[in-house]
């Protein structure tokens, strides 16, 4: 099996917010702090590539063609202390990556989805949200609440049992033209919204493999 191993060793930079600094990339979504409920002493995510941002391919069922290329990253697998393969439990839960407003909440295909703005200026976009789809996000949070990084948004929903996708993770990160663009979000409306996807892995620490061949 062909592997390709990379660790992330960033320890972050400042983002030029206009207040005090936002250091990224943010280590909430490490596997070891995101599995800690599973009691794992180390662990790695392990990646197909069609998980990964821009692919073009389906990393679930028999394979194929996307629709349109991958907005985010897909947290499914990852690899224990002893070197198996395990996969996400649907109780994991989820935590926000930095502090931000929660500014959406709207249906997904598998559960629903949680945007949180952010006020971090990265490149030409005065604005950053992140996007955690999948979730049952936690019935406290409601639209305009103030979170702090870490905090708990919600945990992964349970697939319908007809559904060929299973229980994953899904991060998005987009910029905006500002912070009010992030309260307009909607799956169903992508296209018309002046908003840009961007990498998530610039935005989040992680030590991960990536698996050439499918799971």
């Amino acid at each position: 099996m062909q592997k390709q191993k990379t660790s992330s060793t960033n320890l972050g930079r400042a983002a030029d917010n206009g207040k005090s600094p936002v250091f990224f990339p943010s280590p909430y979504f490490s596997c070891s702090n995101m599995l800690r409920q599973s009691n794992l002493s180390s662990c790695q995510w392990l990646f197909h590539p069609g998980m990964l941002f821009g692919s073009s391919c389906k990393w679930w069922g028999t394979g194929g063609e996307r629709s349109t290329p991958h907005e985010g990253l897909d947290f499914y697998t990852f690899i224990d202390e002893r070197g198996g393969v395990g996969t996400i439990p649907v109780f994991t839960e989820v935590p926000v990556l930095f502090d931000g407003i929660i500014c959406c909440v709207c249906d997904d295909f598998l559960g629903q989805t949680l945007v949180v703005c952010h006020e971090i200026k990265e490149s030409s976009y005065q604005a950053v949200a992140t996007i955690y789809s999948h979730i049952e996000p936690a019935a406290a949070l409601k639209i305009g609440r103030h979170l702090q990084a870490g905090v708990v948004l919600g945990t992964l929903a349970r697939p319908a049992t007809s559904s060929t996708v299973p229980a994953h993770l899904h991060l998005s990160v987009i910029g905006l033209p500002d912070q009010k663009a992030g309260f307009d979000f909607d799956w169903q409306n992508v296209a018309n919204l002046q908003i840009e996807f961007l990498d998530p892995f610039q935005f989040i620490a992680l030590s991960f493999q990536v698996q050439a061949e499918s799971f």
